[in-house]
């Protein structure tokens, strides 16, 4: 059976050595604001030009942290289904992705599980007035 369901793992090795590093700065602060996180990573890079990002993964994106870690300043993996806007509120990013397997994409965002939603937020399972969504 092996023969036959055997899978390639390929791994590709840069040419230049990686600079971005992975930290614990911040990450208890995050772990703060999004506790039904599976895991919170942060990556530095050294040039400070670079954007700072905030990346809501799931195990889809467990490949790209090291490609996508040397793009960023900093850049904050979140492994948490709903999207956080307080997890983005607290590190300020320029670029906030959201990498996922498309199953997970049904959910809706977390804006604040604590406080009531902002004026003109449709209620949760609801989509924006104008806006199509399938029924899950």
């Amino acid at each position: 059976m092996q023969d036959e369901w055997a899978e390639d793992c390929v791994r590709l090795v840069p040419r230049q050595p990686r600079l971005a590093h992975e930290t614990t700065d911040g990450l208890d602060r995050l772990r703060e604001l999004c506790p039904k996180a599976d895991e919170v990573r942060a990556y530095e890079h050294p040039d400070p030009s670079q954007p700072r990002a905030v990346v809501f993964r799931d195990s889809f994106a467990i490949a790209l942290v090291p490609f996508l870690s040397e793009h960023f300043r900093r850049v904050a993996y979140v492994w948490h289904k709903p999207f956080s806007r307080r997890a983005v509120e607290a590190e300020r990013p320029d670029v906030v992705l959201e990498v996922r397997c498309e199953r997970f994409l049904i959910y809706d965002p977390e804006d604040d599980p604590d406080g009531p939603p902002e004026e003109g937020t449709p209620p949760a399972g609801r989509s924006a007035p104008g806006v199509d969504t399938p029924g899950y």
